[in-house]
């Protein structure tokens, strides 16, 4: 069991206090020291940060934003067109005479200039490489596991980025704590904004659920998290994740890590906010939300997930060998 004293593992750099960035005549820098790696988590011999920039612009979190929703619709729209291709390669095989110039795509002068058979393929491949990313691929390439080998993914400042361990989910949940953050109108990502975006996800609902927390008592106790003013969206300006932010975030790493997980996911950070000795720690220790009883709930998460994970892509190798398997 993880406890307070895991956070003297994590160092501040001597010069910004955790922060990354300093204030100067001409606004704030990044400090020359850590370049950024503002705070660093000692795990045996590896020394762990996370690259998130320290200044992050407003107009970095919108782009991120759209770049995830024009993926989402290229994936949409290629797997109509496959459906598409489909459709016309069947009627090419129609040996019934039907003219293709009455159907509602005229691909006769489309099906002389491209061989469709090669054109279905092509789609075919970017569907299953869809269905992995979507379906198939819910944890990260790299493994905590790894740290206790040779391999060591380091950037240059010879530091391990501890981000290529976060999943998916808990990617973006610190995503959305940047959007609430610019929603707001801030400018410094909070511990409080964290965990009031921790309290959205439908992870921390299940747990809740498993842990049998009456929902009444529960959003009563966290209101003062939920009910935060927001102000119109602003279009400019810079978000700056704080000291404690950036620590729980390296703390989630070192319970996972403590756990054995192969990975950081939300349920990780909800217990680096159980060891956390300000507000937001005081208020789930009197919901009698312990760290023994959230972890044991944290390991159940992760072997559902696991067992999910494995049955879908099991599944999917099933379905593939019998359409080989078929004449």
């Amino acid at each position: 069991m993880a406890t307070n004293n895991s956070l003297s593992q994590i160092t501040d750099c001597p010069k910004c206090l955790g922060w990354a960035v300093l204030r100067s005549k001409n606004g704030q820098a990044t400090c020359p020291t850590c370049s950024g790696l503002s705070q660093t988590l000692q795990i045996g011999r590896h020394r762990l940060s996370l690259k998130l920039p320290a200044i992050v612009p407003y107009g970095l979190i919108k782009r991120r934003r759209i770049t995830n929703q024009v993926r989402n619709l290229v994936f949409v729209a290629i797997a109509f067109l496959t459906f598409v291709v489909i459709y016309q390669l069947l009627l090419l095989s129609d040996q019934t005479g039907l003219s293709l110039s009455k159907t509602f795509v005229p691909v006769d002068k489309f099906a002389e200039s491209v061989n469709l058979a090669t054109f279905f393929w092509f789609l075919m491949l970017f569907n299953f490489w869809a269905i992995y990313l979507f379906a198939i691929k819910q944890t990260p390439i790299h493994y905590l596991s790894e740290l206790n080998d040779d391999h060591e993914p380091k950037n240059k400042e010879g530091v391990i980025d501890g981000l290529i361990y976060f999943s998916d989910e808990a990617n973006k949940l610190i995503g959305s704590a940047l959007e609430n953050t610019q929603r707001q109108g801030k400018t410094i990502l909070t511990r409080e904004i964290l965990f009031q975006s921790i309290l959205l996800d439908p992870k921390t609902s299940l747990l809740l659920a498993r842990l049998e927390i009456p929902p009444q008592q529960f959003i009563e106790s966290v209101k003062e998290y939920l009910d935060k003013p927001e102000t119109e969206s602003v279009s400019s300006g810079n978000i700056i994740v704080s000291p404690i932010a950036r620590k729980i975030l390296l703390e989630s790493v070192l319970e996972a890590e403590t756990m054995g997980f192969d990975y950081v996911d939300v349920e990780d950070i909800f217990l680096a906010f159980l060891q956390d000795p300000g507000a937001v720690g005081n208020t789930l220790s009197d919901l009698d939300l312990t760290y023994d009883k959230v972890k044991a709930v944290a390991y159940w998460i992760n072997e559902q997930h696991e067992n999910i994970r494995q049955w879908v892509f099991c599944q999917w190798c099933v379905c593939a060998t019998k359409k080989s398997n078929q004449p």
